[in-house]
């Protein structure tokens, strides 16, 4: 099979060598990596982001999630 890179980016990068029949299949295995990542741990980093590289680098594709969270200010109750 194939050999292609995860390129995982939050506060630092890592690399995780996969092998998928095709380029669709590394994607798909990129997508599934960032929601195990983020149900992991939660809440998770601002930004993250995947990239998709075959094995001789060339970019397939970005996976990018942001992270927001906001909560109103309220009086507390009584």
């Amino acid at each position: 099979m194939p050999l292609y890179l995860l390129k995982i980016s939050n506060d630092r990068e890592t690399e995780i060598e996969i092998e998928a029949s095709d380029e669709a299949e590394a994607m798909s295995v990129g997508y599934n990596a960032m929601a195990l990542f983020v149900c992991r741990n939660f809440p998770p980093p601002e930004s993250i982001s995947i990239r998709v590289v075959d094995a001789n680098r060339t970019p397939v594709g970005r996976l990018k999630m942001t992270f927001e969270m906001e909560t109103a200010v309220r009086a507390s109750l009584q």
